[in-house]
């Protein structure tokens, strides 16, 4: 699965992860969480949360453009106000029109990235069996992270109008050039 992430509106955590990443320490990892139409939790060494790989918490970072409104976003997971490490989880809503969105998370949790490649193994993996806890039954393994500085073929795009606007409808037409 590919995200992209949002360097320029949250970098305090993609400078963390895009670090994590790189020293291998995601690499054989797992998702130690999943709550079917909520979240996919992953990052954690020990899958019990904590401080992980002595990284130092940092800060929270949030932005009124990125709110919990769509499946797939990925953000921090954490304990108290501050206390971001290593752990992230992706969002795992129901796709529009529907109004499950996880709107108690905004401005709780550091949105860093959307999911822009591999829909279906974000489904896949919602609906592995799991217990009580969310626990997978059987693990689901992060074989490797790595970033990437580009993806030609996959990418968000932020949309928004000017403050006092109004309201349009809008027909959003993409195309590579090829």
């Amino acid at each position: 699965i590919k995200f992209q992430l949002f360097d320029n509106l949250a970098p305090r955590a993609t400078t963390a992860i895009g670090n994590l990443a790189s020293a291998g320490f995601y690499d054989g990892l797992t998702f130690h969480r999943i709550l079917n139409d909520f979240v996919i939790q992953g990052g954690a060494a020990d899958g019990a949360g904590g401080p992980n790989a002595n990284v130092a918490d940092f800060d929270d970072q949030f932005n009124a453009d990125l709110q919990f409104t769509s499946p797939g976003l990925l953000a921090m997971a954490k304990g108290l106000d501050d206390t971001n490490d290593t752990q992230f989880f992706v969002t795992d809503t129901v796709s529009p029109p529907s109004t499950n969105f996880p709107r108690h998370l905004d401005f709780n949790h550091t949105i860093f990235g959307k999911l822009t490649e591999g829909e279906s193994v974000r489904q896949a993996i919602s609906n592995v069996a799991v217990n009580g806890s969310g626990v997978p039954n059987t693990p689901v393994v992060i074989t490797s992270a790595t970033v990437l500085n580009s993806d030609p073929e996959n990418a968000a795009f932020m949309l928004k109008a000017l403050a006092g606007s109004g309201t349009a409808d809008i027909t959003i037409t993409a195309s590579d050039g090829q």
